[in-house]
């Protein structure tokens, strides 16, 4: 990926911190200083689900058919179901054996590992649709 800094608060969607935030806090490795836990807050189970539920519209909405919507929607398919954060390829493990097509699941680990793999957006789009229900179903039960 390019490097990207963002300055302007308002240029990205505030999901992208939230997540990033949580994951710096529940699993980030300090180069120098102290670590993650110790620097940031963890984030509150239902913001996370929020962050991700509006992070799966977004990749619906704005990214389509690409290995980062299949990895995230993965990822966040299992925090909602098990309340684990782990990486992107970690939900893509796990969210293998629990998808009807696997492959799908594959082609994008094979994506982000540049290997040439197809990804069909209608596919796609289940996932992130699907991944959203679970989503919207873990925040109802917390209610």
């Amino acid at each position: 990926m390019p490097r990207s800094v963002h300055l302007v608060p308002d240029a990205e969607p505030g999901f992208w911190y939230v997540l990033d935030r949580a994951i710096a806090h529940r699993a980030g490795i300090p180069i120098v200083g102290p670590p993650g836990r110790q620097v940031f807050a963890d984030i509150p189970r239902d913001a996370l689900l929020a962050a991700m539920k509006d992070s799966m519209r977004w990749h619906r909405d704005n990214e389509g058919a690409t290995l980062y919507s299949v990895l995230n929607a993965s990822r966040a398919w299992r925090f909602a179901a098990e309340d684990a954060l782990g990486s992107k390829l970690e939900g893509a493990e796990w969210a293998r054996s629990r998808w009807p097509n696997p492959e799908l699941i594959d082609s994008a680990v094979a994506l982000r590992q540049g290997k040439r793999a197809n990804l069909e957006a209608p596919e796609v789009d289940e996932l992130l649709e699907y991944a959203e229900g679970v989503i919207s179903n873990a925040l109802q039960q917390r209610r």
